[in-house]
């Protein structure tokens, strides 16, 4: 057996791979007559080399696969992190906006929408106004909802005063607006038009 025979551990390691490469077998070296023992120690060298430069690549791929599944798996993890957060800091942000939008005194209050989307508590002192308000949330019908309209602590910075909360399917033509028209010209409703506003609204909401 040639000398450096402890070259070969890499290629033995590795030998199909170099079979697929070569159409030379060791053995075929080793047996062959034809072949002087200095080009059977270079044969061995080369392979011993070229094994060892393959199973070095081999590992180096490996190990960069390993990196790239590694960096993969934290990019997964961050976008899932980064959706969650996202989700959660938008569903706050929306909870806070309904709240401010639904500011109310009693425990007894209704919630309108408006033709555009917009809502608004309602409180009223009249029974009679609370059970139509009740009517109206379970048949889902649209009716113009209003009253006096004056200054409160809200998102729109107005609420319909709870003394004077009409449920009707006609009113006067010139106090018909919206949740945001009546918010964006507050003091025109406040102080030119009689105080007095409404809005073709749905009952979307009832608490007692």
């Amino acid at each position: 057996m040639p000398p450096n025979k402890p070259i070969l551990c890499g290629f033995h390691s590795c030998r199909p791979l170099l079979h697929a490469i070569v159409n030379v077998t060791l053995e075929d070296v080793e047996s062959s007559e034809n072949w002087s023992e200095n080009g059977r120690n270079s044969f061995f060298n080369l392979m011993g080399l070229c094994s060892s430069v393959s199973c070095t690549l081999f590992k180096a791929v490996r190990r960069l696969v390993r990196v790239m599944e590694k960096k993969f798996v934290l990019v997964v993890v961050v976008v899932v992190l980064a959706v969650v957060a996202g989700s959660s800091i938008w569903i706050y942000v929306n909870h806070l906006d309904y709240l401010s939008k639904t500011r109310h005194e009693t425990d007894r209050w209704a919630v309108i929408m408006d033709s555009n989307g917009d809502i608004i508590a309602i409180e009223t002192t009249d029974d009679e106004v609370w059970n139509a308000l009740g009517g109206l949330h379970q048949n889902q019908t649209a009716m113009w909802i209003g009253g006096f309209v004056e200054e409160y602590a809200n998102k729109w910075g107005f609420r319909f005063n709870p003394e004077t909360i009409i449920v009707a399917q006609i009113t006067v033509e010139g106090a018909q607006s919206d949740i945001r028209g009546i918010s964006e010209d507050l003091d025109y409703w406040m102080n030119v038009w009689a105080r007095e506003a409404y809005v073709l609204a749905n009952v979307v909401e009832t608490h007692e």
